[in-house]
């Protein structure tokens, strides 16, 4: 099975691309500006952003399923940018639009299964007072898959501080 991971180059990706059962192959999904020096030397690569379309559809080629991890996320040393000068819009435009991109290009390429990377407190159950923008976009992309129209299975998986 071959398993298209983004987001790969974060704490959380590069960790996952060193634990996957030998009968699975993961590619990691890399922009041009993704530090890649983290990764292991035997994982497979593919240049693509979530934010573009186009991209997403060459990288589904082949693939099996999908762990989408990546993000504008507060505090990662892989972000171009500080997350507290990144405005409202780009957290827009990578954690629902680009996460939108990959669920339709995994629909489109007729993935079986994705898994979705939210965070604990966008989860339905738990209450949060003055959500930060993070947290706002996170739960918007795990609600698009909740909409059923995707042809695949799907887990959205919650995680604690990490």
């Amino acid at each position: 099975m071959r398993v298209l991971v983004t987001g790969g180059t974060g704490y959380i990706g590069t960790t996952l691309l060193r634990r996957f059962p030998v009968d699975h192959t993961p590619v990691a999904l890399v922009r041009e500006s993704s530090r890649t020096e983290l990764l292991p030397d035997d994982i497979e690569t593919v240049r693509g952003d979530v934010t573009d379309e186009g991209s997403l559809i060459d990288a589904m080629t082949d693939i099996d399923a999908v762990v989408h991890m990546a993000a504008v996320n507060p505090g990662s040393r892989n972000s171009p940018e500080i997350t507290s000068s990144v405005s409202d819009g780009v957290f827009q435009q990578v954690n629902v639009q680009g996460t939108e991109n990959v669920f339709e290009a995994a629909a489109d390429a007729g993935v079986e299964s994705v898994v979705y990377l939210s965070t604990t407190k966008a989860h339905p159950e738990v209450e949060v007072e003055n959500a930060s923008m993070y947290v706002k976009t996170k739960g918007k992309g795990g609600n698009l898959l909740k909409t059923g129209e995707y042809p695949f299975d799907y887990s959205i998986i919650h995680p604690t501080y990490v």
